[in-house]
Parts: C-alpha cells; sequence; structure tokens
C-alpha cells in the first residue's frame, strides 16, 4: 500500500517543486516510508535506518566509514544533494573496471589504476591548501599515460542555488593577499577581466572547489 505522498512547498520554484514532488513518489510508492513535515523528508527512524541510501553495492558502508553518526539534513532530505555521490559513487570503491568506463565516458580521460574513491574529501593538512571547509563531494584518483596522478574533483548539486557570503568567507574575498587570491593569480587560469564575477553567490563555491585542486 502506498503512503501518502505528503505536503509539498508552495514557494518552490518550478524545478525544485517538480524534484520535491519526485522525490515524495519515491517515499511513497518505492520507499513505502511515513514522511516527517514535507513529503520529501524522512522521519527520523527511517533516516537512521539509512533508507535514503542504497541498500548494496556498499552504499551504505561507504557512508558509515566517512559518517559514522547520523545527521538529519544529511540523512533523511531526499531532496538535497549530500546522498547522491554516496548513492551513484561509493559502487566505484569495489569496481576499478566500472571505475574506468565511468572516467573515460564522463570525463574523456584514459587513467589507470590503482584508483581512488573518496566521498565528501578534502586533502589534508588545510592549512596547505585554502585553510578553510571547502572540500569535494567526490575525488577519484588514477595514473595518466604518463604515469603522472590525476585528480577529478565532483561537486553535486541538486535543487541548491547559491548562497550568502558568510563574515569570514568576505574577509578572505576582499583581502587580495588571501590564499584564494594568490593562488588564483598564480595558477594563470583565469581570465583576468572575469575575476570580479568569481566571488558573486552562483560561482563562489565553484571557484573554491577549482582553487581546491590546483595547489
Amino acid at each position: 500500500m502506498f503512503k501518502d505522498i505528503g505536503p509539498q512547498y508552495k514557494s518552490d520554484d518550478s524545478f525544485k517543486a517538480a524534484v520535491r514532488l519526485h522525490q515524495s513518489r519515491y517515499r511513497s510508492r518505492v520507499l513505502k516510508a511515513d514522511y516527517l513535515e514535507y513529503g520529501n523528508r524522512l522521519t527520523d527512524v527511517d533516516g537512521r535506518a539509512l533508507m535514503n541510501y542504497y541498500d548494496g553495492l556498499g552504499v551504505r558502508e561507504a557512508l558509515r566509514r566517512r559518517y559514522p553518526r547520523y545527521f538529519k539534513e544529511r540523512d533523511s532530505d531526499l531532496l538535497r544533494s549530500e546522498h547522491i555521490p554516496f548513492n551513484m559513487l561509493a559502487p566505484l570503491v569495489e569496481s576499478p573496471d566500472l571505475t574506468q568506463i565511468i572516467i573515460r565516458e564522463a570525463f574523456g580521460l584514459e587513467l589507470e589504476g590503482p584508483y581512488e574513491v573518496k566521498l565528501e574529501w578534502a586533502p589534508q593538512p588545510r592549512e596547505h591548501y585554502l585553510n578553510d571547509k571547502t572540500s569535494f563531494d567526490a575525488y577519484l584518483q588514477g595514473t595518466g599515460i604518463n604515469g603522472e596522478l590525476v585528480g577529478i574533483g565532483i561537486e553535486v548539486k541538486y535543487t541548491e542555488c547559491g548562497y550568502m557570503i558568510g563574515k569570514t568567507e568576505a574577509e578572505r574575498v576582499q583581502d587580495l593577499g588571501s590564499t584564494y587570491w594568490v593562488i588564483t593569480r598564480e595558477s594563470g587560469i583565469f581570465l583576468k577581466d572575469g575575476l570580479s564575477d568569481l566571488v558573486e553567490d552562483d560561482l563562489r563555491q565553484i571557484w573554491r572547489n577549482h582553487l581546491l585542486g590546483l595547489p
């Protein structure tokens, strides 16, 4: 028996309304689980049971290795993006042949193993890189045709939009001597006449993810 689809959110834009309804139907018809507040949100009981994650292919095991404890916003909301890298990419951890195919088809790269697949990951120690909380939703690493290490950083967005800048980040963005700007200038990969656009709400996180892969 199907569960109630549950209430939707009237202020959603057209895309978010469509995907919220899709996830609400998935919860109701496939998971057959109850909802909390809105149709796309699992109850704490079902969230703790990891129903937001595929039961197989090492997905739930990869989640628990990275995050041993339950976190409501990540584990119970089908509309957020945090679960997507685990559900889509965790199966690659034990499948080097599939990893090679995915990297070739998705990124046009010929990489050999051994491969590394890391989820919600940033290089350490932080102070040697951006010295903030910037991380890749997923990171794939293999060996290029000349024996060099090649890393692929992946950022996943489902319904999330750009976000307003916080105080600490604003200070670093305004400081032209900060790590952000030093790496940007030294990399030589950004167009000088477009640098001011990088700090806008819709680009700032993408910019920081690029910077994380440059040092």
